[in-house]
């Protein structure tokens, strides 16, 4: 038996990463089960069921999962709350074929995830996009304004609207603002709020999209609460939105065999939240300020506080540390914090590392962060970090779902300049397409591809081979 828990990879290298005794700032947000009870953590297992009479049915819910999911309509004051066990990506798919129907056409951020690009090029959509910038104080994306729908709004007549709000930044934008002026146009707003399950519960947090006039909601539970991969929720929050047209959807998106493990805990995190989450979240952003001044009066590391434009709050627990007075790249810092410090976060990108702190930390993970930022108190050095400028939404020559239809071949990323792309471009995490198929690829794109790669960023839809980037454009 040995020899044979000696061959299997994937539960070797997983459990090697257990031992190692990392920090996790990053998901899941049970932080390796700390933030899931023992005995509920032990009969995990036990509870891998399937429907079975008695077990009731989630697509069909008549019993037990029916009143889990009523128990958390109540907590998040939703009109209905959908258990997600395909993740975000299945709400969001959901949520757009009911709102958009047959329109076939979907006016959205250009920062959305791309499991909504995934969606635009499954069904067929015509995009059209609002526009994002760069925030040359923060150095993060900059986030869609009022403004910004209404001009896309009007100009196309679309009225199907999706935004992410809080970014992977976690800043959010003025939902609210959006929300009524999507509804002055008799238009559905959908908010992938992936990243902000957790406001609910405590006034120290954003106010959620839940409460801001949203129509949709989809939270992916198991990057902030205690949840496993793949546990998310789908919140209903208005009376535009057929909810029989939404079990029905994801009926068809969603497993046929939905593990009771995420459904549980599901359950489990809104209902202990909704106990106990107040207190348990107003300490965590105590500790994580109480941090964030004294390491930005002392270090050269500091943790970003200012927002990006059309921000209008900024989750505390999302940690972002500003690396280039320290003469460091965010992967640059990101491997030292790694190799020196024993601490994993959840990104890098070319100035900052993005973590992610949730009320199962234990307290150990911040003052080893704390640590870190101190002994990096003087600068190492001066480096030049590479500009980044706002990159204009490309020109889309096809629609997205047209490209992928066609034929490809795979050139040279510098030789592409002037084609159309075949395969999405995302630089991964976040997960936010710079180019996307059908669009003519720039000479812009492809010097900030060389420039997240040079400094060791990881770009999705390129291959690497003998020091040369390859890509796939429509023949």
């Amino acid at each position: 038996m040995d020899n044979l828990f000696d061959q299997l990879h994937i539960l070797n290298a997983v459990l090697e990463y257990d031992r190692s005794n990392t920090a996790r700032y990053h998901m899941p947000g049970h932080k390796g089960g700390s933030g899931i009870p023992l005995h509920l953590w032990n009969s995990l297992l036990k509870i891998d069921v399937t429907e079975i009479p008695d077990m009731d049915n989630l697509y069909h819910p008549r019993g037990f999962l029916a009143d889990a999911m009523n128990e958390c309509t109540k907590i998040f004051g939703t009109i209905n709350t959908f258990f997600l066990v395909n993740g975000s990506t299945a709400g969001i798919h959901a949520a757009l074929e009911v709102a958009a129907g047959d329109q076939k056409e979907v006016i959205m951020s250009r920062d959305c995830h791309k499991a909504v690009y995934n969606k635009v090029i499954m069904a067929g959509y015509t995009p059209y996009y609002i526009p994002v910038g760069f925030d040359q104080n923060t150095l993060t994306p900059s986030l869609p304004s009022v403004g910004d729908v209404m001009k896309v709004m009007d100009r196309t007549g679309c009225k199907t609207v999706i935004i992410t709000s809080p970014n992977y930044h976690g800043m959010v934008c003025d939902v609210q603002g959006i929300a009524c002026e999507v509804h002055k146009r008799d238009g559905i707003l959908i908010v992938d709020e992936a990243h902000g399950a957790h406001f609910t519960f405590s006034d120290a947090l954003p106010e959620t999209a839940i409460r801001c006039g949203a129509d949709m909601v989809i939270q992916s539970a198991h990057k902030t609460l205690p949840v496993i991969n793949q546990g998310a929720y789908l919140h209903i929050c208005s009376r535009r939105i057929a909810l029989e047209q939404i079990n029905v959807a994801l009926s068809m998106i969603q497993t046929s065999s939905p593990s009771y493990i995420i459904m549980a805990l599901l359950e489990y995190a809104a209902v202990h939240l909704h106990e106990c989450g107040d207190i348990l979240y107003n300490k965590l952003c105590e500790d994580i300020k109480k941090l964030q001044d004294g390491c930005n009066s002392e270090c050269d590391i500091h943790i970003k506080t200012d927002l990006c434009k059309n921000a209008v709050e900024k989750d505390v627990t999302r940690i972002l540390l500003d690396a280039r007075r320290a003469g460091y790249t965010g992967f640059e810092l990101e491997k030292r914090l790694r190799s020196q410090y024993n601490l994993a976060v959840e990104a890098a990108d070319l100035y900052s590392c993005i973590l992610i702190a949730t009320v199962s930390d234990p307290s150990w993970y911040l003052e080893t962060l704390s640590k870190a930022l101190k002994d990096n108190a003087n600068p190492v050095g001066n480096k030049r970090l590479v500009g980044c400028k706002e990159l204009p939404v490309p020109e889309m020559v096809l629609l997205p779902a047209e490209a992928v239809r066609q034929d490809k071949k795979t050139i040279e990323a510098e030789k592409a300049i002037g084609c159309i792309a075949y395969k999405a471009v995302i630089p991964y995490p976040p997960g936010i397409p710079l180019i996307v198929p059908g669009e003519k690829i720039t000479t812009e794109a492809i010097s900030y591809i060389h420039s997240i790669v040079d400094e060791g960023g990881f770009i999705e839809g390129l291959e690497g081979v003998n020091g040369n980037l390859y890509m796939d454009v429509v023949k």
